[in-house]
């Protein structure tokens, strides 16, 4: 009988240790999600304050936005591993709603805006869109990849804003 209860003393003692293993694990993964985070969710607020016209908007140019998507592309594609699938597709969800890609050898992503009414319009080597991004659209992708990010990040997100109200004020925030 004593080898009986030693035996599960040694096995509550494993169990603890590979649960404490794990758990060190999840938590660095976590963290080393949140240094990532703290890189990429401010890009992605440019992206979408530019594309729905809230924001700072109207400091934004096309070139800026465009730097900004490359940036975001080569951290988030070189750190893939880092996140969960549903997180990864969210983000492209993001990028194909604001840009339009792979239009042929050394072309720039288009942005899928209008010239009109933005500080670029004459500005040489900014491709735009005849496409443009539907806001819902980008409205919808944004906050599910806001949604996706706190499922990765492990934290409660807050209420998302109201899309109606929001995209009903698009373009007069000041």
């Amino acid at each position: 009988l004593g080898d009986v209860a030693s035996t599960a003393r040694d096995a509550e003692k494993a169990t603890r240790e590979n649960r404490a293993r794990v758990d060190a694990q999840v938590k660095a993964v976590v963290d080393q999600r949140q240094k990532l985070w703290e890189k990429v969710s401010p890009g992605m607020n440019e992206i979408y304050c530019y594309f729905s016209e809230v924001g700072d908007w109207k400091n934004l140019d096309g070139q800026k936005i465009l730097n900004r998507k490359r940036e975001l592309d080569a951290l988030m594609y070189s750190n893939q591993i880092m996140w969960d699938a549903k997180f990864f597709k969210t983000y492209e969800r993001v990028m194909k709603a604001t840009f339009t890609t792979f239009r042929g050898p050394g072309l720039n992503a288009a942005l899928r805006t209008t010239r009109i009414g933005r500080p670029e319009q004459k500005m040489p080597g900014i491709d735009f869109d005849e496409q443009q991004a539907n806001p819902g659209e980008v409205f919808d992708a944004y906050w599910a990849f806001q949604k996706a990010a706190a499922d990765e990040l492990n934290v409660n997100i807050p209420e998302m804003p109201d899309r109606d109200q929001t995209l009903k004020h698009q373009g007069s925030a000041e």
